[in-house]
């Protein structure tokens, strides 16, 4: 393989390897729910209860609108992983290209999506009228910065790509860091509120970027960002939306059941959207260290393809689902014992405590399910069979999450009602992508033994 960024994922102990990609990934994760924490309890402390809920009612929302475009990020992870596999300095250096302008063409969209429609998506979602005025104030602020977050995304998936993971979670540290001084500042010494926080989100957005970009340009190795290669490249680009898109459709998917059991949470006030978004908080922490070796998986399938090593190709699936999986176990128990002292941390409200840990009751113990159904998904992915992830989780999260909001919610008015969906899909969904799996490889296997002969 040809010198690049990070280390080569085709060679050496997977297991080693796997764990030595995930953990500053775990850590980078972290450090941006961390610093999402400190707007919570910046806005909790010094602004109320109702601004945390305006902001948590916002979350589906965001991840919905921008998957599509974040997704696309995946497809430049995936071509990059495979034509470094090949030893194609050409290819990985156009896509290298091309995902700078797609980033910032794609962002200045969302950001002309997110002016214009914030209130009415917002409407659409029932959200509370008594937060909804908050609420459209911060989503219009925090899209001003989509093309800036957009970037950063693409740069950080393309390092990953190369294996580098450190390089991110420093840059992410420093952003961060910045992003809690100016929460501060604006809230506080400025008076701002939710605005406030949105703007640190994105100064500190811009600068984790700039940093990503300073690398891509200086380092000698094969993924480099050259002034010759920011183009659009018609082939890359078809590619990158074949890969891309139905990883983004996938995620938007994901998020739209999402939405719709926001609204399902939304319609019980704002005691239980304010306690939804709290326990909601402490979970990501649970959920982010799995998705870390669920990339990994992408980057490691996507390499080891490009070189045709499958058998590395089975251990990278099977030991990062094995990873995530145990990670998952143990931190998703330890927060759900601790779960009540987390909450009061967040909120003193005896109400708000009461809701979020009836979500810890409920999903926050069994979290290494979606382990197992991300990881999955992300082993078709590095195969470049986005598609079929994307057709398995619409059927498997969308379509059964809607239909059990609307029925089950009709028959038993609860909130518990609600989280039980999450259960029910994860383990639908981990069957159809590992019934997927096995097809695929069987296949590949049938094909390998054609060529020998």
């Amino acid at each position: 393989m040809a010198k690049t960024l990070g280390m080569d994922l085709t060679t050496g102990s997977i297991f080693k390897k796997m764990i030595k990609f995930s953990v500053p990934l775990i850590f980078t994760y972290w450090l941006q729910l961390a610093f999402n924490f400190a707007d919570i309890i910046v806005l909790g402390a010094m602004v109320g209860d109702n601004a945390v809920a305006a902001v948590g009612s916002t979350s589906s929302l965001i991840n919905l609108i921008i998957g599509l475009f974040t997704g696309l990020s995946f497809g430049a992870n995936i071509m990059i992983s495979k034509y470094l596999g090949e030893n194609n300095q050409e290819k990985v250096r156009r896509t290298v290209g091309l995902s700078i302008i797609v980033s910032v063409v794609f962002g200045v969209v969302l950001l002309i999506i997110g002016q214009i429609f914030a209130r009415t998506f917002l409407v659409w979602m029932n959200s509370p009228s008594e937060l909804i005025e908050m609420s459209t104030l911060y989503l219009k602020v925090y899209f001003l910065g989509m093309p800036i977050r957009l970037l950063y995304n693409f740069c950080a998936s393309i390092l990953r790509a190369s294996g580098e993971t450190v390089k991110p979670m420093i840059f992410l540290l420093v952003g961060g860091i910045l992003n809690v001084g100016l929460n501060v500042f604006f809230v506080s010494v400025v008076g701002l509120t939710v605005d406030g926080v949105a703007i640190a989100t994105v100064m500190s957005e811009l600068v984790s970027g700039i940093l990503c970009i300073v690398v891509l340009i200086k380092n000698d190795g094969t993924v480099k960002l050259c002034k010759k290669y920011l183009r659009f490249y018609k082939e890359e680009f078809i590619e990158m939306i074949k890969q891309g898109v139905p990883s983004g459709i996938q995620g938007c998917l994901f998020s739209f059941s999402n939405v719709i059991i926001q609204s399902g949470i939304n319609s019980f006030g704002e005691i239980t959207v304010a306690g939804n978004s709290y326990a909601s908080q402490i979970e990501s922490f649970v959920y982010y260290a799995m998705y870390a070796f669920s990339v990994g998986i992408m980057s490691f399938v996507g390499q080891n393809y490009g070189v045709r090593n499958f058998k590395n190709v089975k251990k990278s699936i099977v030991y990062g689902v094995c990873l995530s999986c145990t990670v998952g176990i143990v931190l998703s128990n330890t927060c759900w014992i601790l779960s009540k002292s987390f909450l009061s941390l967040l909120s003193g409200d005896p109400e708000v405590i009461s809701v979020g840990m009836i979500r810890m009751d409920y999903i926050c113990r069994f979290y290494f399910l979606c382990a197992i159904m991300e990881g999955l998904s992300f082993g078709l992915k590095g195969l470049g069979k986005s598609t079929t992830a994307m057709l398995i989780t619409l059927f498997g999260t969308c379509v059964l999450r809607v239909l059990w909001v609307k029925i089950a919610l009709n028959i038993y008015n609860s909130v518990s009602v609600i989280y039980v969906a999450y259960l029910i899909t994860w383990v639908l969904t981990a069957i159809g992508h590992l019934t997927a799996l096995i097809v695929l490889f069987k296949k590949i296997k049938k094909k390998s033994t054609k060529e020998e002969i």
